[in-house]
């Protein structure tokens, strides 16, 4: 009887990992739409400004500066084909979608069974509340490593789960390094056409 009161209880920890888990998807998918959108507007920003830059100086290298709003526009729009396809807002509204059924899942499990009852209850709690939580987890996409590494790290796991936190803490680093070159790329470039020269 006991045995059966544990199941149903590790069925509500792995919905709470789950959970969390995409919660944290939720909002790196969330933070992509929002890095993808302001690269989209930054680059198109500077096509515009490097087109006009020439009209008004005169020792900005044209040559240069038509040469370079090619290459960014070619891959602005490759970019905005990729970016198009992920497909962001509509993975983000599934997402709210599961984390909510499994929001009332959790409450509903909380609610209808009260502590003293066991047996055949439990066992029919635990077997409705595993079916539910799988039919959603089905229905939803899988989560990335860096989810559950940072489930993982919020909840406290890193024993249990043994995650090599330098890998992952390394990726993190990498990741914002690569937004900050993006980020300055534009502005090398226009730095580049100021001078005549070359």
């Amino acid at each position: 009887m006991e045995k059966e009161k544990y199941n149903l209880e590790k069925c509500r920890e792995i919905c709470e990992m789950t959970l969390t888990n995409y919660i944290n998807m939720k909002k790196r998918l969330s933070l992509r739409e929002k890095k993808s959108n302001f690269i989209l507007i930054y680059y198109s920003a500077y096509i515009i400004i490097a087109s006009l830059t020439p009209k008004y100086f005169q020792n900005y290298n044209s040559e240069l500066n038509e040469y370079f709003n090619i290459v960014i526009s070619l891959i602005l729009l490759n970019f905005s084909l990729i970016n198009g396809n992920a497909h962001y807002g509509e993975r983000i509204m599934k997402l709210e979608i599961s984390i909510n059924k499994l929001k009332t899942l959790k409450r509903k499990s909380n609610e209808e069974l009260k502590p003293n009852e066991v047996g055949d209850c439990c066992k029919n709690e635990t077997s409705k509340f595993m079916e539910i939580y799988n039919n959603v987890v089905d229905s939803s996409e899988m989560r990335s490593d860096r989810d559950f590494y940072l489930t993982v790290k919020q909840k406290g796991l890193f024993g249990k789960y043994h995650l090599n936190m330098f890998y992952e803490e390394l990726l993190r680093l990498l990741s914002f390094m690569l937004y900050v070159v993006i980020f300055l790329i534009p502005v090398v470039l226009f730095l580049i056409c100021l001078k005549k020269e070359l």
